[in-house]
């Protein structure tokens, strides 16, 4: 609140005056004396240096004494004051190398409160030098290192790829994840970075996305949940990646891309068949019941009624029954129950291909089992050959069903 139309010589008594409150209320006011500001620059209340620290009105003499203050709280107006004050002085302009170097003080504070100062108020603008701009993003606080990395105008393509290369730190590539443009040099890297978390937020943005990356995180998302909402809901997912969404994701996205597929691909595409199938195959399982014993119960019904095929053992790997997998494949590859167990807890990625091969269900299937139900990591499954073929010679699947005792 401004004290005009005080005297000069009025404001001169409230900022000697003993009460500090006065002496704030001097500080805090933009029309006071320059001078009188100056002085209360080094006042030994801290609040009183907090205000005046803030005001517009302060000389820029004071910043540098202000920037050094043992108090964070009159460090973090400072801050605040001078990111506002680079928005409005031109490069050229009187203040602007003063205003640089009292920045550059501050985003090496010790102090995160100081830091995130800077970052919030400069955040979104190209004002923040690209120097300071990657020492902020490198900042080892999420609160300083993250408006930058997600907002910062300042950063080039190149600064956030090497950011996010050798990031410290998980967050950090989420951060550059959820920057409003990302051009695909970017994304790439993000994607590359093996988080999943920044590629859930990545394919969340719902903007252009390279094509490879959706291919990519359509097979991560069967064992990644996180990335199954933002796929099941991207734009430029087609038929195929949808049948094959259609194959693992849960009841609700199910029914979300079933909506999808149908406005898209019509009631009868195969994309919708596949979705209604799994729509019956959970309503049978609600009503069979759930648990080892019920699971088991629906692979011998299935098998006795001939109905135990490639379909029955894809909804059941999606639905993640393991006890229904292991008798199915037993009965299927007609071996015991104990060595299906044996094949599929020693994850060996040939082991339970040549299982599956024995068994007569599909290499894409196949895949599913070792992903899913075997828990085998993506890069270490082996994939169909030419899309559909198994990969292994018959020589070597044989091998591995004798190595295990499934003859």
């Amino acid at each position: 609140m401004s004290l005009s139309p005080f005297s000069h010589e009025h404001y001169k008594q409230l900022a000697q005056d003993s009460n500090p409150a006065l002496r704030a209320q001097v500080g805090a006011d933009p029309a006071a004396p320059p001078e009188l500001l100056y002085y209360l620059s080094t006042d030994k209340d801290e609040q009183v240096r907090c205000v005046v620290a803030g005001n517009e009105a302060t000389p820029w003499q004071a910043a540098s004494s202000q920037a050094a203050d043992e108090s964070r709280m009159v460090r973090a107006a400072l801050a605040r004051k001078v990111g506002r004050a680079l928005r409005l002085a031109g490069a050229d302009g009187p203040t602007h190398k003063q205003l640089l170097a009292t920045l550059e003080k501050l985003c090496r504070d010790t102090e995160t409160e100081v830091r995130q100062a800077v970052a919030v108020t400069l955040q979104d603008t190209a004002f923040l030098p690209p120097a300071m701009a990657r020492l902020l993003a490198e900042d080892s606080e999420r609160l300083v290192a993250g408006p930058v990395l997600r907002f910062c105008l300042s950063l080039t393509d190149e600064d956030l790829v090497g950011l996010v290369k050798r990031a410290h730190h998980e967050w950090v590539p989420v951060e550059v994840a959820s920057r409003p443009r990302l051009s695909n040099t970017v994304a790439n890297a993000v994607w590359e970075s093996g988080n999943i978390k920044a590629a859930a937020v990545l394919l969340g943005q719902q903007t252009e996305t390279l094509p490879a990356i959706i291919e990519e995180a359509t097979e991560a998302a069967s064992v990644e949940i996180i990335l199954q909402k933002p796929l099941v809901a991207h734009p430029q997912l087609n038929a195929t990646q949808m049948e094959r969404l259609a194959t693992f994701v849960d009841a609700e996205l199910l029914t979300t891309l079933a909506e999808r597929a149908t406005l898209s691909r019509g009631e009868n595409s195969d994309v919708s068949k596949v979705i209604r199938r799994r729509l019956d195959w959970a309503e049978w399982r609600k009503k069979s019941g759930q648990g080892v014993e019920a699971e088991k119960s629906r692979a011998r019904t299935l098998y006795g009624n001939g109905q135990l095929d490639d379909a029955a053992m894809s909804d059941a790997v999606a639905s993640g029954e393991k006890a229904f997998i292991v008798t199915a494949l037993a009965l299927l590859a007609k071996t015991e129950e104990a060595l299906v167990e044996k094949v599929l807890e020693h994850q060996s990625a040939k082991g339970i291909t040549a299982l599956c091969w024995k068994a007569g269900i599909s290499m894409r299937t196949c895949r599913q089992v070792q992903i899913r139900t075997a828990r085998l990591p993506i890069g270490k499954a082996l994939n169909a050959r030419e899309g559909f073929h198994y990969p292994l010679p018959e020589a070597d699947m044989t091998w591995q069903l004798e190595f295990y005792g499934i003859l």
